[in-house]
């Protein structure tokens, strides 16, 4: 049996919102990653501040300076 035009509406609505929610699920996921990544390297910046170690920072600001690229190349 065919479906209807009604009917078929309502399966491509679903299909369209079902792939909306889950590619939408997957940007927030990788958001959340994102700022924990963050959060973690300004807090070894942080550290590498305090302590004086200039090489280290600058290692570690590179870091955070590729995966704000990355993220932002992602997206």
């Amino acid at each position: 049996m065919a479906a209807t035009p009604p009917e078929l509406l309502a399966i491509e609505q679903k299909y369209a919102w079902e792939w909306f929610s889950y590619h939408a699920a997957q940007r927030m996921t990788a958001l959340n990653y994102f700022f924990v990544t963050v959060g973690i390297i300004a807090v070894a910046y942080s550290k590498c501040v305090e302590n004086g170690w200039r090489g280290v920072g600058c290692l570690v600001g590179a870091l955070g300076s590729l995966c704000s690229i990355a993220f932002w190349l992602s997206m």
